[in-house]
């Protein structure tokens, strides 16, 4: 429990020399401050440090973090380990009473209940609960034109039930990003390789349907009725589908939407295409697009079904005419993408027909659709998704069960890259977890390409990260870690990304790396594109090469991390 509130102070000083560690600081403000009499006593590691960004006085302070919704990185910057103390004393402001450091008090927090544990490991039933938590919401949500409205679409991406399309609410919320859709079902991935594939054969029915609907579409009608009109006959033939308006087996189409549908195996009713026309982009007040996503939502939570997915697989296309020399190689490229399109729909047509719950149980809605890989071109390993391994909409790494005589439970993730050499490295020299397979997510001669994505197969450590420990580290660990970093670069390689999730203590008390995703040989690996403020040794960039100076400053820094813990 944080202190008593009656008795705290909500602000005080504390002096400190600008040389000092973060981790002196820290123990500065725990022997300062109400914590300094909180049982059990309150350890450094349990507190956070933030800079404001801008000026906040003491008396507004409560003001602002409300409107913040008490997410503190929406005001301030966290305080890191390197971070320079003495730069800590600037205020934001000249007002004798402007805030320097705000302090976040993470209180220790064992789940108890099997509740609390599902929650805490993503497990099935926590799943559920927030697959229900989205339906409910879903269903009492206005119709999709007024969800997609500006203020209404910022509210649902600043809530508890966002739609998973990358776009956020700037000071609230969480993420809302997802792993690739094509991750969920290979036709996704089909259409992503057809449609960027050039040499794709189109027939030319499809051609001339679709240089007919560019001229339908290139009018300027008065309403989305009377464009609806005229191009939805030419939209038709360009994609060979019959679209049904109105009501799907008894299911509304919310917003005049058409809809084209198949039956599968165990009698449910699927939308395997829905389409809306706006009589200009914008004109109803919404991105047509983010219109789609919660009209395909709201008929998924009407009709009880057993999927939800939306994302956007292309950009927006231009579909007018405008230029007498070169409209020929727009339509050729719209009439590509509408047939890879056409070529999708009846390869989910096909397995949606198919589809049963024996087949297809409803957990697997959870998981990626790989459930199978050949390690070392051996024979085929099927295995099965028990759990997700990280918390939150972005994770891509699940602990899972082989279907053997004798199971194995086993850790698989995605990535886009991953350094394998640097991984097996470590693991032979038991300091990594034994690596299974690395390499395409379906190496089959007709399998999508999945645009380029890995899968990695490798044993499953019992043990705790470093970010779960509350201490308790074995003897050696720094020992144990500088030996890890040093062979790695004593081989050419580099680690680049020495965060405590990433190091694990396993149940024997040795150290191990488990994480290897930008691993590489020194000169070659670099940072990935998106690379998160605040968290890097100096020098580190976006897409900046990762030297061995940057391991060794990340090593220093989880020895002093871990030192914290011990306080």
């Amino acid at each position: 429990m944080p202190p008593n509130p009656k008795s705290f102070k909500p602000s005080f000083e504390v002096t400190i020399s600008g040389k000092a560690s973060l981790t002196a600081l820290k123990k500065m403000i725990i022997d300062e401050s109400p914590y300094h009499h909180h049982v059990p006593p309150v350890k450094a590691s349990q507190l956070n440090l933030w800079k404001p960004r801008d000026t906040i006085l003491d008396a507004e302070r409560g003001r602002k973090l409300a409107a913040a919704r008490h997410d503190l990185s929406t005001i301030a910057d966290e305080v890191t380990l390197g971070a320079d103390i003495a730069l800590l004393a600037t205020r934001k402001g000249k007002a004798s009473d402007a805030i320097n450091l705000i302090i976040e008090f993470i209180p220790r927090s064992n789940p108890t209940t099997i509740e609390e544990q599902e929650e805490a490991l993503d497990t099935l039933g926590a799943l559920n609960k927030r697959f229900t938590h989205l339906i409910d919401h879903a269903l009492k949500r206005d119709a999709p034109s007024a969800s997609a409205e500006l203020t209404s679409y910022r509210e649902v991406q600043g809530g508890s039930c966002p739609i998973y399309d990358g776009r956020y609410h700037p000071t609230q919320g969480s993420s809302t990003v997802a792993p690739p859709i094509h991750l969920y079902n290979p036709v996704f991935a089909h259409f992503l390789d057809d449609a960027a594939n050039p040499a794709l054969e189109v027939p030319d029915r499809v051609v001339v349907a679709t240089a007919k609907l560019m001229r339908k579409a290139s009018a300027v009608y008065d309403n989305e009725y009377t464009r609806r009109d005229g191009v939805r006959d030419s939209l038709k033939k360009a994609v060979y589908h019959e679209l049904v308006a109105g009501v799907v087996d008894d299911y509304i189409l919310p917003d005049d939407a058409v809809g084209w549908t198949v039956l599968s195996a165990d009698g449910s009713r699927v939308p395997l295409l829905m389409e809306q026309e706006e009589g200009e982009l914008g004109s109803n007040g919404c991105d047509p697009s983010t219109q789609a996503s919660f009209t395909m939502l709201k008929y998924w939570a009407q009709s009880n079904a057993k999927r939800n997915n939306s994302k956007r697989l292309t950009d927006f296309m231009w579909l007018g005419n405008g230029a007498v020399l070169t409209d020929n190689t727009q339509c050729f490229r719209v009439a590509r993408i509408l047939h890879s399109l056409t070529r999708s729909l009846a390869h989910l047509r096909k397995y949606y027909a198919t589809l049963t719950s024996s087949t297809n149980p409803p957990s697997s809605r959870f998981f990626p659709f790989p459930t199978s890989f050949h390690p070392n071109h051996g024979l085929k390993i099927s295995f099965e998704y028990l759990q997700a391994l990280e918390r939150g909409s972005a994770c891509v790494i699940f602990k899972c069960r082989t279907k053997e005589e004798l199971p194995r439970i086993l850790v698989v993730k995605f990535a886009q890259t991953y350094g394998s050499a640097a991984h097996e490295l470590l693991a032979r020299e038991g300091l990594a977890p034994q690596l299974l397979y690395c390499g395409p997510v379906d190496p089959s001669p007709d399998a999508p390409s999945y645009q380029n994505l890995k899968m990695i197969v490798m044993e499953y450590i019992d043990g705790e990260t470093v970010a779960a420990m509350e201490g308790g580290f074995p003897d050696g660990f720094e020992a144990q870690l500088t030996r890890i970093v040093s062979l790695l670069h004593d081989n050419g390689y580099v680690y680049g990304d020495l965060r405590q999730p990433n190091v694990m203590v396993a149940g024997d008390e040795r150290v191990k790396l488990i994480d290897f995703d930008w691993a590489g040989k020194e000169g070659e690996a670099t940072y990935p594109i998106n690379l998160a403020k605040n968290m890097w040794p100096n020098g580190a960039q976006a897409m900046g090469l990762i030297t061995q100076d940057h391991d060794r400053a990340m090593l220093k820094s989880m020895v002093d991390y871990c030192n914290t813990r011990h306080i």
